[in-house]
C-alpha cells in the first residue's frame, strides 16, 4: 500500500503539467492576419498636413540657402596605411 500513493502522486505530477500545456495550446486563438492595403502607389503619399486658410500667406522661403543646401561636404580622407592595425603581420 505504500506504493500506491507514490505511484499516484508520480502520476499526478507529470499529468497536470502535460494537460494544462496541451490545453493552453487548444485554446489559444489564432492571431488576425495582417491588413495590407489593396492598392501600394511607390511615390504617393497622403496629405500631411491640412490646407492653408484663406487670408494667410503660405510660408515657401526654405530655412537653409538654396546655395548650401545643394553643396555636400567633402568626403573624409582616404587612409590606407595599417601600420596602427593589431594583427602584426606587416613586417
Amino acid at each position: 500500500m505504500t506504493r500506491a500513493p507514490r505511484i499516484a502522486v508520480l502520476a499526478a505530477a507529470i499529468v497536470l503539467p502535460v494537460g494544462a500545456g496541451l490545453a493552453a495550446l487548444l485554446l489559444v486563438t489564432e492571431p488576425d492576419p495582417p491588413r495590407v492595403p489593396a492598392v501600394v502607389r511607390i511615390g504617393e503619399a497622403p496629405p500631411t498636413s491640412l490646407p492653408p486658410e484663406p487670408g494667410v500667406p503660405p510660408t515657401t522661403a526654405p530655412s537653409v540657402p538654396v546655395e548650401t543646401q545643394d553643396r555636400l561636404p567633402p568626403p573624409p580622407p582616404v587612409d590606407d596605411d595599417d601600420d596602427d592595425d593589431d594583427d602584426h603581420d606587416d613586417g
